[in-house]
C-alpha cells in the first residue's frame, strides 16, 4: 500500500513539472507577443506625437502636446516593468524588457525612477554572460540619470555575478571608466588600486588589459584634479616648450591639425 501510494504521489509530481513547464513555454510567448504589442503601440504613439507637434498653432498647444507625450512614455515604461515581472525567468524577455527601460532613461533623466526599479530587476535574477555584457557597456551611461555612486555599488553587486574571469573583468573595466570621467578623490583612487590589483590575478583578454591600461592613464592623469602629463613641443617662434615650464599659470590647450 505504501508502495504504491509513492507511485502516486511521484507520478502526480511528474505531471504537475510537465504542466508548469508548458505554462511556461504558453506564457513565454504570451510575453513575446505583447513586448511586441506594447513596442508597436509605443512606435505608432511615436508617429502621432510628431503629427501633432506639426500641426501646432501656439505654445500651449505644443506643451500639451508634449505632456501627452510624456505620458505615454510613462506608461509604457511601467507596462514594460509589469510585463518583465510577468515574463517566466527561462526566456529573455525580463531582461529585454527592463533593458528597454533603462534606454528610455538615458533618453530622459526624468524617467530614473524606473530606471532604478529595471536594474534591480535585472540585478535580482540571474545574469548570462551576454546580459552580463551588454549591461557592463551601458552600465557607465546610467550615472547621469542615476548617480554615479548608486552605478558603482550596481557594478559591485553585478561583480559578485560574473561566472568567469572575462565576465568580472568586463565588470571592472565598467567601474573604472566610471572613475575615469570623475574627478580625483582618495576614495576613488583607492577603489581604483583595488581593481588593479584584483585584474592582476585574472586571466583575461589581452585586449582588455590594454583598455585596462588606457584607464589606469586616464585616471592617474587626465581627471579634474590630477596633475596632467608634461606636453614637449614648440611654441610660435619654434621655440622648445614644455607644459610644465607654466605650472601656477592658466593654461589654454588648442589642439587642432589639417589635412
Amino acid at each position: 500500500m505504501t508502495l504504491r501510494l509513492s507511485a502516486v504521489v511521484v507520478l502526480m509530481s511528474c505531471l504537475a513539472s510537465q504542466d508548469l513547464l508548458a505554462q511556461d513555454l504558453i506564457s513565454q510567448t504570451a510575453a513575446e507577443q505583447r513586448l511586441e504589442q506594447l513596442e508597436t503601440g509605443f512606435s505608432e504613439g511615436w508617429d502621432r506625437f510628431i503629427e501633432d507637434l506639426n500641426a501646432v498653432q501656439d505654445d500651449a498647444e505644443e506643451d500639451l502636446v508634449e505632456a501627452r507625450r510624456d505620458e505615454e512614455v510613462r506608461t509604457f515604461a511601467e507596462e514594460l516593468l509589469e510585463l518583465a515581472d510577468q515574463a517566466p525567468r527561462s526566456g529573455n524577455i525580463r531582461a529585454t524588457c527592463r533593458r528597454r527601460v533603462l534606454s528610455l532613461m538615458m533618453s530622459d533623466p526624468r524617467l530614473r525612477g524606473f530606471g532604478r526599479r529595471a536594474l534591480d530587476g535585472i540585478l535580482a535574477d540571474p545574469i548570462d554572460e551576454e546580459s552580463l555584457r551588454k549591461l557592463t557597456a551601458s552600465a557607465p551611461s546610467y550615472a547621469p540619470a542615476l548617480g554615479q555612486q548608486s552605478c558603482l555599488d550596481d557594478l559591485e553587486r553585478l561583480a559578485g555575478k560574473a561566472a568567469d574571469p572575462t565576465g568580472r573583468a568586463l565588470v571592472r573595466i565598467a567601474t573604472l571608466t566610471l572613475l575615469a570621467s570623475s574627478s580625483s578623490s582618495t576614495e576613488d583612487q583607492e577603489r581604483a588600486e583595488a581593481i588593479y590589483e584584483e585584474l592582476e590575478d585574472l586571466d583575461y583578454p589581452d585586449a582588455l588589459r590594454e583598455k585596462v591600461a588606457r584607464l589606469r592613464f586616464a585616471i592617474e592623469h587626465l581627471r579634474p584634479g590630477c596633475v596632467p602629463p608634461d606636453i614637449v613641443g614648440q611654441d610660435l617662434l619654434g621655440v622648445d616648450m614644455k607644459l610644465s615650464d607654466y605650472r601656477g599659470k592658466v593654461i589654454l590647450l588648442d589642439f587642432w591639425g589639417h589635412w
